[in-house]
């Protein structure tokens, strides 16, 4: 009944450990994978806005080289006899951009094998502007290079973009822009270099330069970031990513929408959101935040919390087959270390039923394994024996060169009680009184049994008696490594010995 007790008690301290281990590891690993998750993400973000910023560098300074041709310059100005704008149109066409097409041209072959960082912001990728166009001093379209050209000649672009006329000063900004070609044609989303093309103070017209941010580009700034989900938006849309077009409805969807988590800040913190069933960390950048900007837009960095936490789902998996494997481990440890120890004492037990059923040739079987069923089994041995007037049992010197005196902490044996009764010493009041009287019991009891057995004790004095045991107390604390030994006087082959035990 005992070992089905601490068999259960055992078993359920390790289920209780278990299950406190499944609730708690998974979720202090899940804390250490999302934090680490957002560390990453922040350290991404600022790749990105690093990224972007020299987009926008590089975008203007396109702008202002194609805007700082001399012959573009006379181009907007010269006096044109028939049809002015279309005349004017032609020439800025073949005197300023399709010149500087030329020349970049011929510098993307000689760039092509060549790191962004060697090369000039003018000449960095991508080496063919998606948008590329010249309005005059009022943001009207003179003449544009690449697809549609001619589709929104002469039309007032700063009508839909305000912002244009800034560069009046003659600074030049950078921007994003959704834009098309035509009316019918689909918006895409640029970043763009705006430059003025200045005569003095005098502004006489405007360059743009645009790169297209596309699904494209969201892939390639993904491999650079180690495989994140990037996604770019302009007001509550998002016009590339690398996710699925559902996915990027949900997204926008997410952020951008009435219940929207980010909030009025400029630099929103991390979020977390469903993003078409996936658990998603979303941290969002914005680009444009001057004044001048008509919606926000930038890019949004995305990491998908299932995968990231495939690990601890793994762990969570692993934890009650390994508490199994455990338990089964240690209960079958606990048995066997359990068996090994009751069995001596059971087998005690037994000796004793033999004994009282009338077995009284029976000897207890002295373990070397356990001290305290060897002191016990001894005794028992010796009670026996006394009890039938026996010889006490054998024991082999601990030591030939001390014959006389063995040592040992037991109580007074049996022939030592019948011969002096069970008198209770006195209590001495101090640790030196408490010696002396253990000395002077061990040395009554020795001359008491020497007296017994009729042997001679003349020259058995107390000092001689208590220097040689002292003496050798020093020599068996280190044999036996104890803390003190003491003594007891027991008769062992009718003579009177010490019998030794260390007190530990």
């Amino acid at each position: 009944m005992f070992r089905v007790k601490i068999t259960a008690v055992l078993s359920l301290l390790i289920v209780t450990l278990m299950v406190i281990v499944y609730i708690q590891l998974p979720m202090m690993l899940e804390g250490e994978v999302v934090e680490s998750a957002s560390n990453t993400m922040h350290i991404a973000a600022a790749s990105v806005e690093r990224a972007e910023t020299l987009n926008d560098a590089s975008a203007i300074a396109k702008a202002k080289e194609i805007a700082a041709f001399s012959k573009l310059k006379t181009a907007l100005t010269d006096d044109y006899s028939g049809n002015y704008e279309y005349e004017r149109h032609l020439k800025v066409y073949d005197k300023g951009l399709l010149r500087w097409q030329v020349v970049h041209d011929n510098r993307a072959k000689l760039n092509k094998d060549k790191r962004d960082a060697e090369l000039p912001l003018e000449e960095q990728r991508p080496f063919q502007p998606e948008l590329v166009f010249v309005t005059d001093e009022n943001g009207v379209g003179v003449a544009a290079l690449g697809k549609g050209k001619y589709s929104w000649y002469n039309e007032n672009v700063a009508a839909s973009f305000p912002s244009l006329l800034s560069v009046a000063d003659g600074r030049s900004i950078a921007e994003t822009w959704l834009w098309r070609w035509d009316k019918g044609g689909k918006l895409a989303m640029y970043n763009v270099g705006i430059a003025p093309i200045m005569q003095g103070e005098e502004l006489l017209g405007i360059v743009v330069v645009g790169h297209l941010i596309n699904d494209g580009k969201a892939e390639q700034d993904s491999a650079v970031l180690g495989g994140q989900d990037v996604a770019y938006f302009y007001g509550d849309q998002v016009y590339a990513s690398t996710l699925s077009p559902t996915a990027e409805e949900t997204l926008g969807a997410s952020l951008f929408g009435d219940d929207s988590p980010l909030g009025s800040s400029l630099e929103p913190g991390i979020v977390q959101i469903d993003v078409g069933g996936e658990p998603m960390l979303a941290l969002v950048r914005y680009s444009d935040l001057n004044d001048k900007a008509q919606v926000k837009s930038g890019a949004v960095l995305l990491t998908n919390l299932k995968h990231e936490l495939v690990a601890v789902e793994k762990i969570r998996t692993a934890i009650p087959i390994f508490g199994l494997i455990l338990l089964v481990a240690m209960l079958a440890t606990v048995l066997i270390a359990f068996s090994s120890f009751v069995k001596p004492f059971e087998e005690i037990d037994q000796g004793i039923q033999e004994v009282l059923a009338g077995n009284k040739d029976y000897v207890f079987r002295v373990s070397d394994n356990y001290a305290f069923q060897t002191e016990m089994a001894n005794s028992l041995n010796l009670m026996s024996a006394y009890l039938q007037g026996k010889p006490m049992p054998d024991e082999d010197d601990d030591d030939d060169a001390w014959k006389d005196f063995l040592v040992s902490e037991v109580t007074q044996t049996s022939l030592m009680r019948a011969i002096q009764g069970d008198k209770p010493p006195e209590k001495p009041r101090s640790e030196e009184d408490v010696r002396q009287a253990y000395q002077r019991r061990v040395y009554d009891e020795y001359i008491t049994a020497k007296k017994h057995l009729g042997e001679d004790i003349s020259e058995i004095d107390f000092e001689g008696f208590i220097d040689r045991m002292e003496k050798n107390v020093a020599k068996l604390k280190v044999r036996h490594n104890a803390r003190d030994i003491r003594f007891s006087v027991v008769v062992r082959d009718g003579k009177v010995v010490l019998k030794p035990q260390p007190v530990m």
